[in-house]
């Protein structure tokens, strides 16, 4: 049985199998934010933005690379876990 992760949400809807999909973080300075998504054929699809700030640059600035941390944390755990595995020669 394949374990699919369902999205419906304003950017993104349906379903994907995700045993094998890499998920990524991409930190995004300028904005005060970090995406987690999940890399597809066409780019990177999106879900999930990480904010620990309250909405001002100062806030954003300093907690950007705690948030950007995490991020990358997550997307190691999740493809350690589910993502693409290397066949062994």
């Amino acid at each position: 049985m394949s374990k699919v992760i369902r999205f419906d949400s304003k950017y993104i809807e349906g379903e994907a199998t995700y045993e094998g999909t890499e998920m990524v973080c991409v930190p995004k300075k300028k904005y005060g934010e970090v995406l987690l998504g999940f890399r597809t054929d066409t780019g990177i699809a999106s879900f999930a933005s990480l904010k620990f700030h309250d909405g001002t640059a100062k806030s954003a600035d300093r907690v950007f690379d705690m948030a950007s941390e995490i991020g990358e944390e997550i997307a190691l755990l999740w493809n350690e876990k589910y993502g693409k595995q290397e066949c062994e020669s």
